[in-house]
C-alpha cells in the first residue's frame, strides 16, 4: 500500500533493515542534486551509479511505494521518490532514534555504551580537549577534530586512544597505501577515521577528505563510471605544520593546538602509559621514562613504549638506550 501521510512513512521506514535506511538518505541527497538534470521523464535514480545499491533495492522501495518506476528496459530502470518532502521529515523524526555511521543506522546508546570508560586516562592532563574530543565522539552528527603542534607531544597518544573505539579506520599521511584513502572508505565503511599526519597527505586525499566532511558521502569516477556512497564519519587527524593544510580543509576541522611536554608531564604521562597499556611493572617504567628524557633527550612517549616492549629489566633498557644513543635515537 503506498504510504499517504507522515505516519505511514515513518511506520513504513522503521521496519526496514538497517541497510535500507542508510540508502533512503542517500537517494533523498542524491535526487535533490541531480533532479534538475532530468531532462524527460525517463530520467533518474539507477543502480549501477551507486556502489552497494543492487536493483533489488530499487525494486523493494517500488514495492512498497516509497519509489515511483519512471522508465522499465531489458538494459535498465530508473526511479524517483514519490514524495520526497514526506520522506524527508520521516527520516528526519526516525534520526532522532538513530545515527547514522559505517553506512548503518546505529542507536546513540548502543554507540555509547561501546566507548571504553577508561579512554584518555593514561593521557594526564589536558582535560579541556579530552572533554571536547569525547563530546564529539558520542555527537549525534559529525564534529571533525584536529590535533596540531609540535611533534612528540600528545596528539598521537590520543589517536591511540580513539583506535579502542569500534568501527575505526586508521590512515597515516606519509605512508598511505597506493590504493589511497578512497578506497579504504568504500571498503571499510568506518564510522571513526583516524588520519595521523594529514598535513602529508596526497592532494587526491585532501580532495576526498573534503567531500566526505562536506557531504557525508565518497565518490569515485574511473572509466567514466561513477560509484558513490553515503558515509557518516567522524575525522579525528593530527597535524604538525597546518599551514600545509588548503583553507578549504582546515576550515571543516576544529583546531585543538598542543604543547610540547614538560619534564614533569612527560616522565608521569610515560610511566602511565607503560603500567597501564603495555602492562609494565612500576619501578621499571618509571626507569624507561627517565632514560628516554635524560639520555636520548626525547619526549616522544612512542620512545618509551618501543623501549619497554623490548627490555623487561634495568640492565636491557640500558643497553638498548646505549645503542640508540649511539646512532642518534
Amino acid at each position: 500500500m503506498e504510504p499517504k501521510e507522515l505516519k505511514d512513512y515513518v511506520d513504513l521506514i522503521r521496519g526496514l533493515d538497517n541497510d535500507y535506511l542508510s540508502f533512503i538518505r542517500y537517494l533523498i541527497d542524491y535526487q535533490r542534486e541531480h533532479e534538475h538534470e532530468w531532462t524527460d521523464n525517463s530520467f533518474g535514480i539507477e543502480s549501477n551509479k551507486i556502489r552497494g545499491l543492487r536493483p533489488a533495492h530499487l525494486h523493494k522501495l517500488w514495492d512498497i511505494g516509497i519509489l515511483d518506476k519512471v522508465y522499465d528496459s531489458n538494459r535498465y530502470k530508473t526511479y524517483r521518490i514519490v514524495d520526497i518532502e514526506l520522506l524527508d521529515k520521516a527520516m528526519a523524526i526516525l534520526t532522532e532514534e538513530f545515527v547514522d555511521g559505517c553506512g548503518m543506522f546505529e542507536s546513540l546508546g548502543d554507540i555509547t555504551d561501546k566507548i571504553p570508560p577508561d579512554l584518555f586516562d593514561c593521557i594526564l592532563g589536558l582535560d579541556d580537549y579530552k572533554q571536547i574530543i569525547l563530546r564529539s565522539v558520542k555527537a549525534d552528527k559529525p564534529v571533525h577534530v584536529l590535533l596540531t603542534g609540535p611533534p612528540a607531544t600528545a596528539k598521537t597518544l590520543i589517536l591511540t586512544e580513539l583506535e579502542r573505539l569500534p568501527g575505526v579506520t586508521r590512515v597515516v599521511g606519509s605512508s598511505a597505501s597506493k590504493s589511497g584513502l578512497l578506497d579504504e572508505l568504500f571498503n571499510a565503511r568506518p564510522r571513526f577515521l583516524i588520519y595521523d599526519e594529514i598535513d602529508k597527505c596526497s592532494p587526491k586525499d585532501l580532495s576526498v577528505l573534503l567531500e566526505l566532511q562536506e557531504k557525508q558521502r565518497v565518490t569515485e569516477t574511473k572509466h567514466g563510471k561513477t560509484r558513490t556512497i553515503p558515509l557518516s564519519c567522524w575525522v579525528y587527524a593530527t597535524a604538525n605544520d597546518i599551514t600545509r593544510i588548503p583553507e578549504e580543509n582546515l576550515s571543516r576541522f576544529m583546531v585543538l593546538h598542543f604543547k610540547e611536554y614538560s619534564e614533569e608531564e612527560f616522565l608521569r604521562t610515560a610511566e602511565f602509559v607503560l603500567i597501564k597499556r603495555e602492562g609494565a611493572e612500576e619501578l621499571l617504567a618509571g626507569y624507561i621514562a627517565k632514560k628516554v628524557w635524560n639520555e636520548l633527550d626525547s619526549g616522544d612517549i612512542r620512545d618509551a613504549i618501543r623501549i619497554s616492549r623490548l627490555a623487561k629489566a634495568e640492565q636491557e633498557v640500558d643497553v638498548i638506550v646505549k645503542a640508540l644513543g649511539k646512532t642518534g635515537g
